[in-house]
């Protein structure tokens, strides 16, 4: 009975259907080309996480939604200002190839968790 890969949205409506129809859960899996026992684990799955359903469809929707926006970067010479002198960046990224993105601008900062926010969705941590 191999059919075509559900979401959980999908899984959530079947089970609906299922409740509404008052037929057992074999019954109605088989008559849909669906294994009972994956009805069944799909109905303790949403049972026990009801908010995984809802906020991984919410999260595949954002991401499809999602737009790269490319913006234009100069790069320059990491050097400090005039002779001796030594300044520290306001945060820094290295990444494992040992290129290393330096930012000495306070206000980069807000750059920095705008950037963060997009990669991570808006989630908080």
């Amino acid at each position: 009975m191999a059919g075509r890969r559900r979401n959980a949205a999908e899984w959530a409506i079947l089970i609906r259907e299922l409740e509404a129809s008052g037929k057992p859960l074999p019954a109605f899996a088989r008559a849909r080309g669906i294994r009972p026992d994956t009805l069944k684990w799909w109905c303790w799955r949403l049972r026990t996480k009801p908010q995984a359903a809802k906020s991984k469809s919410k999260a595949a929707r954002s991401n499809r939604d999602a737009r790269v926006k490319l913006i234009s970067v100069a790069p320059v010479r990491d050097c400090p200002q005039g002779e001796g002198a030594e300044v520290t960046p306001v945060w820094e990224l290295v990444a494992p190839t040992g290129h290393a993105l330096r930012v000495y601008d306070r206000a980069g900062l807000r750059v920095l968790k705008a950037a963060l926010s997009s990669v991570t969705g808006n989630r908080r941590r």
